[in-house]
């Protein structure tokens, strides 16, 4: 309302510092007047617009992260898994989660395909009859490329995911050729094992893609 008025007081100016009985002067001031409140109805409409816009940006990421949290849950909480396991689903998928709802939403065949990867891995690592280890070779190539891709999309270290990998390398081959119980305590007792750091939590892996998605769909102050 400030600068409406400071146009009004601008154009009051101009009438008495301009007028000298040409009254076409007031068809120019009021056309002039016209143009300005038109662009401030603009203005006012897109302010509303990205206001909304943020406001239904930080309900949707609040709800994202509920919905990943959830969906990683349900898995590590129902069965017993590996703890190398447990880590990489609960501190890397589930931000891979987190941006896939962003970006592509629940019902995209990327939110999917995640999810199956994920369900994939946590089968990968349970107790298995001989042609279940059939099946487990024959999954492990797709298996490796989907979480492969997962950990690209959110920026996963390599050095991390190769650690993580070759975890999982030896449970499988355990799991092939003995029983997963073995399989689980040769990744536990295995020396090499023991050198690899729990994997923090690190939230920066989807602060710069959430960060760029924010500024693409104009939704500057949602928090990530």
């Amino acid at each position: 309302m400030i600068r409406v008025f400071k146009m009004c007081a601008a154009l009051v100016e101009r009438v008495l510092g301009e007028f000298d009985q040409d009254i076409s002067l007031f068809e120019d001031l009021l056309a002039e007047l016209d143009g300005y409140l038109e662009k401030e109805r603009n203005r006012a409409y897109l302010e509303e617009e990205k206001s909304t816009r943020l406001v239904q940006g930080k309900e949707r990421l609040q709800l994202a992260r509920q919905l990943a949290h959830k969906e990683v849950e349900r898995r590590t909480g129902s069965t017993v898994l590996p703890p190398f396991v447990n880590h990489f689903l609960e501190q890397y998928w589930q931000n891979l989660l987190l941006v896939r709802f962003m970006v592509d939403g629940e019902e995209s065949i990327l939110w999917k395909q995640a999810l199956a990867t994920m369900d994939n891995l946590v089968w990968s690592v349970r107790p298995k009859g001989a042609a279940e280890r059939e099946r487990l070779v024959k999954l492990l190539p797709g298996l490796l490329a989907s979480l492969r891709a997962g950990a690209s999309a959110i920026s996963m270290r390599e050095t991390v995911f190769q650690q993580f990998l070759g975890q999982l390398a030896d449970c499988h081959a355990m799991i092939v050729n003995r029983s997963v119980e073995e399989a689980g305590k040769v990744v536990l007792d295995n020396p090499a094992a023991e050198q690899i750091p729990e994997l923090e939590l690190d939230d920066s892996l989807t602060v710069a893609t959430l960060s760029r998605m924010i500024e693409e769909q104009d939704l500057q102050g949602v928090e990530v």
